[in-house]
């Protein structure tokens, strides 16, 4: 848990140095593009639980499992929380910090979907919110 207020701390200390209006983008593209690469995870992770594809997709050139889609997924995400430079990527690292906080929002409140268009594309606050 201290790890959640510690996230939650971290992105008020960010709001009160940055305008409404860049912190108001920040927040709406943690929302858009990285709750995108979230589901994609939380998708590949579904079908991983006994979902068959179809002959007809299953023999696609190029096609792999759904854990190997899940395993390269989370490598993925892991490997550009890990390296990724905010200077050098800008907008990109909205994709993996955003699935992450989905993540962790899974993690740490279990229901935070049921709010998740309530809060009006605001992914932010629901870490503030849950410190």
């Amino acid at each position: 848990m201290a790890r959640m207020q510690d996230l939650a701390l971290a992105f008020e200390n960010v709001k009160a140095k940055v305008s409404d209006k860049d912190f108001r983008y920040l927040s709406f593209q943690l929302w858009q593009e990285g709750i995108s690469r979230y589901t994609e995870e939380v998708a590949a992770k579904m079908a991983t639980g006994g979902y068959n594809a179809t002959e007809a997709f299953a023999g696609l050139e190029g096609v792999i499992s759904y854990a190997d889609a899940l395993g390269e997924l989370e490598e993925t995400r892991s490997k550009e929380m890990a390296t990724m430079d905010p200077v050098t990527s800008k907008r990109v690292v909205f994709y993996p910090l955003g699935a992450s906080l989905g993540m962790l929002l899974d993690r740490h409140r279990p229901d935070w979907r049921g709010d998740y268009f309530e809060s009006a594309f605001d992914l932010v606050s629901m870490v503030i919110g849950h410190k």
